[in-house]
């Protein structure tokens, strides 16, 4: 191959954090994340990740992902086991 690899991933599950405190420009969320890496569905392989992302607004009224922290490292699964 060419060394490129696709990796899709999606929310499964999502929660405000309380901590730290949600202001009107400014919050954090946990994401439960679940994806997929690889086309060939030979190969494929099933990744769950934990992040927390902080979002901070905008002056245009936007929110911006101001900060991504990996909780739990993406765990990778051989697809069929």
């Amino acid at each position: 191959g060419n060394g490129a690899t696709s990796n899709e991933y999606w929310a499964v599950n999502s929660a405000v954090l309380a901590d730290p405190p949600v202001t009107p420009d400014r919050a954090s969320m946990l994401l439960a994340m679940q994806g997929q890496r690889g086309t060939n569905p030979q190969d494929m392989k099933f990744i769950t990740a934990t992040v927390q992302v902080d979002f901070e607004k905008s002056s245009d009224g936007r929110w911006l992902v101001a900060n991504l922290t990996v909780l739990k490292r993406p765990l990778m699964n051989q697809a069929g086991q």
